[in-house]
């Protein structure tokens, strides 16, 4: 995971220049953008609420510190990897 993301991040930064006019062109909120936003995030969670390997892990947990840590862990490395993926698209 490291490895991908330092590899992101030097493909995303390394000699990259945009002018600030294009940068204008695309960074603009639109109704459309939000349309899928909302849509994006409702199918995920939608998908995921519904994925029972998930729900297996949430009852195979040692305890309920390991299910916290877990959780913690793995929405903060989604966070980071969609942050990341959401920053490439942009560029």
């Amino acid at each position: 995971m490291v490895i991908f993301i330092v590899v992101t991040v030097i493909a995303c930064f390394g000699g990259l220049h945009i002018a600030d006019g294009k940068w204008g062109e695309v960074s603009t909120w639109t109704d459309k953008g939000f349309e899928s936003l909302v849509t994006l995030i409702l199918a995920v969670i939608g998908a995921e609420l519904f994925n029972m390997g998930s729900w297996q892990r949430v009852y195979a947990a040692e305890s309920v510190g390991a299910l916290r840590k877990g959780c913690a862990l793995g929405g903060g490395l989604i966070f980071l990897t969609m942050f990341l993926f959401g920053l490439c698209g942009m560029l």
